[in-house]
């Protein structure tokens, strides 16, 4: 397998005639040389490794800039680039060597195109040092990065914040490299993953591959690419914009940069003991790591701002204090932002949808975060059993929070509607651990966004619900009048008679669409009723196609509407604006990541599968009365 360096990708093109790790020679054998191409750093050495049948001379066309021993270890001068050539016999090799500054540290793979194959390898630099991170400067990065300063001040915000707060939480991350840090590489190959002219940025990523050998196992095959370590890559400050054009200044990649820790140390301890500790014989769903890295942007936040989940956090609590607000700023924004993405359409989407997308990783956060304040045992054991499982996706979730777990998709879907909203609403129809109509009616969002539909008498509204999501209805009763409301599969209708209702405020009745699919709902002064259809199945990419109908409804008005008013006066947070996510960037990647890695594991075997007992099964009805 040959290795790319940047400055040695020209020079290995044109030796391609007479290199490629294997040579031809008059004789028609071969010879075989790794690595091809050599990065090497001035003053260090690297080995060549030979394959041949005889024996085999070294020597250098440029001793100035590298030279090369009998035994063809190769030692870097000076900065440049120079050929070795190999020879046995009648056969030759030639190897590229690609001389770094003297400062570089260290060489790491940054293709982000393969797991395994075409490494690319590219100098880095120690930045800074702290107790727990080895933050690593690619020597290729822009000028006007951060400063030294300002790289110790992210390894310390690192040990005393990101560190202490994930692992708590999760468990801690493996050391295969003994040293007992995790490495954090700054890298332009991270800028370079967001074109010119697109209105998204990707900030960071980490690569399963790391943690895999060069060669085989009794646990795990081979992964030539692989940077043997725990590691994960971040965006490095570009003031002038000199890749793609897009500008980062050192301000703009600060403000991202510990929320983004948190999140890839979270993908780091999940794949990490998934394959040294908890024996799983796959990667955790993309849908539950990418939610639960979110989880750890959410445990971030509490940790930074004292605050604590359960205590109905709204804009009153946060800004009693600079520091909660600057907290939620950092690490709380961007998940409202992602849920409120979820909410202004739920039925396409889903929390468990096989996507990247910012609206199931949203949603995926939000159900999350509902399942471990309903089960009441708290955070740490809730998300370190997520994390420390073999399972993975709906298995993994459904072991963790019971057989009750279908229900608890359903009733998130109806605190969708009804959290500090509906007065009298049971506990399992509310978010303990945030206000979100409250916060979202903050200018930064510009109000509450879930999807209404209006119910208009005679006219039918359809849905196709993804399983996992809810279709949202709300109608008005008059006086006196008894409406008639029928849900049904799409292009049929319900044939029998409806089923009485009669509700008080904040109460709600809830069955299932196979056995009960119309009511008749008695009227009242100023009587508000909502509708959700969903379909709770635990089964990703099933959807539903509905119909729902009323007659003898009105229209309503006033709260709990959704509230998208522009001109919400008061102090905001700061906009999230990332509306376009990454571009896909992470999901191409963590596919990338099974579709190469995964048959690398060697613990063969398929997670379990969900139990028959977990209900409900299909589409469901919750008729609740809002006024």
């Amino acid at each position: 397998m040959k290795y790319r360096s940047l400055a040695g990708v020209l020079l290995a093109a044109a030796l391609a005639a007479c290199s490629g790790g294997d040579a031809t020679g008059p004789s028609g054998g071969t010879i075989s040389v790794q690595p091809n191409p050599v990065t090497v750093a001035v003053g260090d050495t690297v080995r060549l490794n030979v394959t041949a049948s005889g024996a085999v001379t070294f020597r250098s066309l440029n001793p100035a800039i590298a030279t090369v021993s009998s035994a063809g270890t190769v030692t870097g001068v000076s900065v440049g680039a120079t050929q070795i050539v190999v020879e046995s016999g009648s056969r030759s090799d030639t190897v590229a060597v690609n001389v770094v500054a003297g400062d570089v540290a260290r060489t790491f793979n940054v293709n982000t195109d393969q797991a395994c194959g075409d490494p690319l390898l590219v100098g880095f630099r120690t930045a800074a040092v702290g107790q727990h991170v080895i933050l690593m400067e690619d020597t290729r990065n822009p000028p006007g990065g951060f400063t030294s300063a300002e790289y110790q001040e992210i390894a310390n915000r690192f040990d005393t914040l990101v560190w202490p707060t994930d692992v708590q939480a999760f468990g801690a991350p493996t050391d295969i490299d003994n040293n007992g840090k995790v490495i954090v590489l700054f890298t332009r190959a991270v800028n370079e993953l967001t074109p010119a002219n697109v209105n998204f940025v990707v900030g960071g990523f980490f690569f399963s591959r790391d943690l895999f050998p060069h060669t085989a196992t009794t646990q795990l095959q081979g992964c030539e690419g692989s940077n043997l370590g725990e590691m994960f890559y971040m965006l490095a400050p570009d003031p002038q914009g000199t890749i793609n054009g897009n500008e980062r200044t050192a301000q703009y990649v600060s403000n991202t940069t510990i929320g983004t820790l948190a999140h890839e140390l979270q993908h780091l301890i999940n794949s990490s003991r998934r394959l040294f500790v908890n024996n799983a014989p796959t990667f955790e769903a993309v849908w539950l790591d990418e939610g639960l890295a979110h989880i750890a942007e959410e445990l971030n936040f509490y940790a930074a701002s004292g605050l604590g989940p359960r205590q109905n956090i709204g804009q009153s609590t946060l800004f009693a204090s600079q520091t909660r607000v600057d907290a939620f700023n950092e690490f709380g924004i961007a998940n409202f932002g992602r849920f409120g993405e979820y909410l202004r359409n739920p039925p396409p989407n889903s929390p468990y949808a096989d996507n990247d997308s910012l609206a199931t990783r949203g949603a995926a956060w939000s159900l999350l975060r509902y399942s471990a304040d309903r089960k009441g045992a708290g955070d740490q054991p809730f998300f370190n059993a997520l994390v420390n499982s073999a399972d993975s996706g709906l298995v993994n979730l459904g072991k963790v929070v019971g057989p009750e777990l279908g229900a608890y998709v359903r009733d998130w879907q109806v605190a969708n509607y009804a959290d500090d909203a509906v007065t009298g609403a049971e506990a399992r129809f509310q978010h303990p651990s945030w206000n979100f109509r409250d916060l979202y009616s903050n200018k930064a969002f510009g109000g509450y966004p879930l999807q209404v539909n209006a119910l208009v008498s005679g006219s039918t509204r359809t849905a196709t619900i993804r399983s996992g999501s809810a279709a949202y209805y709300r109608f008005g009763v008059a006086s006196g009048a008894t409406a008639d409301v029928r849900v049904s599969a799409a292009g049929t209708t319900v044939a029998n008679a409806c089923t009485p209702v009669t509700l008080s405020v904040g109460q709600a009745v809830q069955v299932d669409a196979a056995t009960t699919a119309a009511f008749c709902v008695a009227g009242g002064t100023g009587s508000d009723y909502v509708l959700v259809v969903g379909y709770p199945v635990l089964s990703t990419g099933r959807t539903a196609a509905v119909a729902v109908v009323g007659t003898n409804v009105t229209a309503v008005s006033g709260g709990p509407t959704p509230n998208r008013l522009p001109g919400i006066s008061g102090p905001a947070f700061t906009p999230f604006t990332a509306v376009g996510g990454d571009g896909g960037f992470e999901l191409a990647l963590r596919r990338r990541e099974r579709a190469e890695l995964s048959p690398l594991i060697g613990r063969r075997g398929a997670s379990a599968s969900i139990a028959a007992a977990v209900a409900p099964t299909g589409v469901t009805l919750t008729l609740m009365r809002t006024r």
